[in-house]
C-alpha cells in the first residue's frame, strides 16, 4: 500500500525518473546480473558448475562488482526512460494549453465582436439622439455642453472599440498570456488609441 502511494506521489510530482531509476536498480541487481549469469553458464565451456551453485555465486561478494555495474546499467536506463516519460507527459499538457489558448482566443473574438456590435449600436443612437437634440433646444448653453460632454464620450466609445477590433490588437490576444501584465499592456494600448 505504502509502495502505490509512493509511486502515485512520485508520478504526479514529476519524480517518475527517480522510481525508475531505483526500480532499474533493483532489476540490474535481482533479474539482470542473475540471468547474465545463467546465459554465461551454458554458452561457455566451463568445468562442471551447477545452476544452484551458479546463483549461489551470483549474489555472493566475489561478484558484486559485476552486480553493481549492472545495477547501475539498469538504472541509468531506468532514469531515461523516466525522464522520457516526464517529457512526453510536458509536451501533452503543452499541447493541451495551446488548445485551450486557440479556443479561449477564437471565444474572446466571438465576444469583442458581439459586445462591439452592441455598443456601436448604441454610440450611434446616442450621437443621432444629440444631434436631434442640438437642433431642438436653440441657445441654452448649459444643455449644450451637456450634449457636447456626451458627444465626447460617445467619440472615446468609438476609438476604444476600433482600438479593440484592430487586427494588431486581436493578435495580441491569441498569445496565450493571462497575467496581469499582459491585461495592464492591452489597457494601456486602448489607452493610447483612444488618447486618454
Amino acid at each position: 500500500m505504502l509502495i502505490i502511494v509512493m509511486i502515485k506521489y512520485m508520478f504526479l510530482k514529476g519524480k517518475l525518473k527517480y522510481l525508475l531509476a531505483i526500480v532499474g536498480l533493483i532489476f540490474g541487481a535481482v533479474i539482470v546480473h542473475p540471468y547474465v549469469m545463467v546465459v554465461y553458464l551454458f554458452t561457455s565451456p566451463q568445468e562442471n558448475l551447477s545452476l544452484l551453485s551458479l546463483l549461489k555465486d551470483t549474489f555472493s561478494s566475489k561478484m558484486l562488482p559485476m552486480a553493481i555495474a549492472f545495477s547501475f546499467f539498469s538504472m541509468v536506463i531506468g532514469f531515461l526512460i523516466g525522464a522520457l516519460f516526464e517529457r512526453n507527459l510536458r509536451l501533452q499538457r503543452l499541447e493541451l494549453e495551446i488548445e485551450k489558448g486557440k479556443e479561449m482566443t477564437i471565444a474572446l473574438n466571438k465576444l469583442i465582436s458581439v459586445l462591439s456590435h452592441f455598443v456601436m449600436n448604441s454610440t450611434l443612437a446616442i450621437k443621432f439622439a444629440i444631434k436631434r437634440l442640438k437642433k431642438e433646444i436653440g441657445e441654452d448653453t448649459t444643455i449644450k455642453n451637456y450634449l457636447h460632454d456626451i458627444e465626447k464620450e460617445t467619440k472615446i466609445n468609438e476609438k476604444a472599440l476600433k482600438a479593440v477590433m484592430d487586427k494588431s490588437f486581436l493578435k495580441e490576444l491569441e498569445r496565450p498570456d493571462t497575467s496581469i501584465k499582459k491585461i495592464i499592456e492591452l489597457t494601456k494600448t486602448i489607452e493610447k488609441k483612444i488618447g486618454s
